[in-house]
């Protein structure tokens, strides 16, 4: 199977679908081990059937299986061959990650020009554990992320580092709806001490939880609220017992504003909304990861350090994880973990445009997380080209419209070639609510890998996003430069040629 191919039938269930595969799943599970043949049956007008061997049907059930549990599922030949961006998507962690483990031997691949590829079989033997065949006695720096979830919901702490340019720290994080007393009192033990509840804008809504300042000037703008204590059998308030209670509270939605005292010590932090695709902080981290694991979006995380009280950083954090044997990843990962697993945009409308050059589909998209639309121009039928002529372009109103600098010159020239072709994509991405296009455009506290992930992701990801909604897998980009939007190739669309325009 050519890699191009390994996830292009990959499957996000919608909840429909989740609900067929669990009732399916039901009735089909006391099978598994069955030996008396199985066989399809088509419901038409001559009820035909055919048979299904064993080891399809047990395929079947796997599948049914992460469907049911709303997981999004691919089919992979034991002979393809994934790309870095692929494999890092199978082993749950980031493509940096993974090229970290390419380049340390961890992890055999071949060269394809200038690509990596990596082969299904070496994935698998990395994933079995310390005796697979491929993999060293250095250890792999972080967990896949499914792993940090499925510990998550089994009540489990883990621990989640940020990045080297943020505060390049690790909290514990675990699950406010299952944190047991011992829990509490190990997290005492090894953090700063200070407890704190993140949770979901909504959640501190229903609870009356006021932000602890007027005006937040804190570096990073952690989302502090007012302190509080659960009030049935409160005492101090301090101890593991108490702050247990206080934090299970704050994770129970049968639990109202009136039923805690202000102040108190356990700190709930406010989430941004849209997790850590918004904010890439411990805060979003942990509700979404509750979120991720099927629980209450209310964690409770507090900062590990060292015995002199200094904070601990990666190398201490890997460590203190081992042995602990608590599962630890990073939020960069958690990041690449929901991108390529979550559809963020939607059609919100479609009409005709006539453009200069013709007709064209014009198609609007939205997403959670802004407060513009984007748009695809479609031209022609792009469907029916192998490697259909695509433009990503940033709206500049400057550029576009007043002809400031070359956005101009770049739009017309996409065009121009479209209508020599005959066929053709433009992706045409806002920047806000102005439209004008800005050096810096996220807050002040943002860090360069923020930044960098937020410039990325608006080219890459939302313009990849919307190419998979056309159902385009492999594209001709027209681009004033030679390797721009390299990551295209992580949302299983091949770039096929870059087309140079605007020189």
């Amino acid at each position: 199977m050519a890699d191009s191919a390994i996830f292009r039938n990959a499957v996000m269930p919608e909840e429909a679908d989740a609900s067929v595969a669990q009732a399916s799943l039901r009735r089909l599970e006391p099978y598994r081990g069955w030996t008396g043949g199985v066989s399809v049956q088509v419901h038409d007008d001559n009820a035909r059937t055919a048979p299904l061997p064993e080891p399809a049907f047990r395929l079947l059930l796997d599948l049914l299986n992460h469907m049911a549990r709303g997981q999004v599922v691919a089919v992979a030949s034991i002979e393809a061959e994934f790309t870095t961006q692929q494999a890092a998507e199978v082993l749950g962690v980031s493509r940096p990650h993974l090229i970290k483990l390419l380049e340390a031997g961890l992890l055999p691949y071949r060269r394809v020009g200038s690509h990596r590829r990596i082969r299904f079989t070496d994935i698998a033997a990395f994933r079995a554990g310390p005796g697979a065949r491929h993999r060293t006695e250095t250890p792999m720096p972080f967990d896949p992320v499914e792993d940090a979830i499925r510990a998550i919901a089994d009540g489990e702490m883990i621990v989640v580092v940020d990045d080297d340019d943020r505060e390049n720290e690790g909290d514990l994080i675990v699950a406010a709806s299952k944190v047991t007393r011992e829990q509490v009192a190990f997290m005492i033990r090894h953090t700063s001490g200070i407890l704190c509840a993140p949770l979901t804008p909504a959640r501190a809504r229903a609870l009356s939880l006021d932000p602890m300042v007027r005006e937040n000037n804190a570096p990073l703008g952690t989302a502090f609220t007012i302190s509080v204590d659960y009030r049935d059998g409160l005492t101090t308030g301090i101890s593991a017992d108490e702050r247990c209670n206080t934090v299970r509270a704050l994770a129970n939605d049968n639990v109202q504003a009136e039923d805690f005292v202000r102040p108190g010590h356990v700190f709930p932090l406010i989430a941004k909304d849209g997790g850590v695709l918004m904010r890439s902080g411990h805060t979003e981290a942990a509700t979404d990861l509750m979120r991720l694991a099927g629980l209450p979006e209310t964690g409770v995380l507090a900062e590990l350090v060292n015995d002199d009280g200094s904070v601990k950083r990666l190398p201490a954090l890997l460590a203190f994880a081992k042995e602990h044997k608590l599962k630890i990843i990073s939020i960069a990962d958690l990041i690449a973990w929901r991108r390529a697993r979550e559809k963020l945009v939607h059609r919100a409308r479609e009409f005709e445009l006539q453009t200069e050059i013709g007709p064209a589909r014009a198609i609007a998209y939205s997403t959670p997380f802004d407060a513009v639309q984007h748009m695809a121009l479609v031209f022609g039928d792009p469907l029916r080209v192998s490697a259909p002529l695509v433009r990503i372009h940033r709206q500049d109103v400057l550029g576009d419209v007043f002809r400031h600098g070359g956005g101009h010159d770049l739009l017309a020239a996409a065009m121009a070639r479209i209508k020599t072709a005959g066929a053709g994509v433009i992706v045409y991405l806002r920047e806000g609510a102005a439209g004008v296009s800005t050096p810096d455009p996220l807050p002040m506290a943002a860090t360069p890998s923020e930044k960098k992930r937020a410039e990325n992701w608006r080219d890459v990801g939302i313009g990849a996003q919307i190419l998979k909604d056309l159902e385009l897998k492999s594209i001709t980009l027209l681009s004033p430069h030679q390797f721009e939007y390299v990551g295209l190739a992580g949302f299983d669309i091949q770039i096929a040629a870059i087309e140079q325009i605007g020189g």
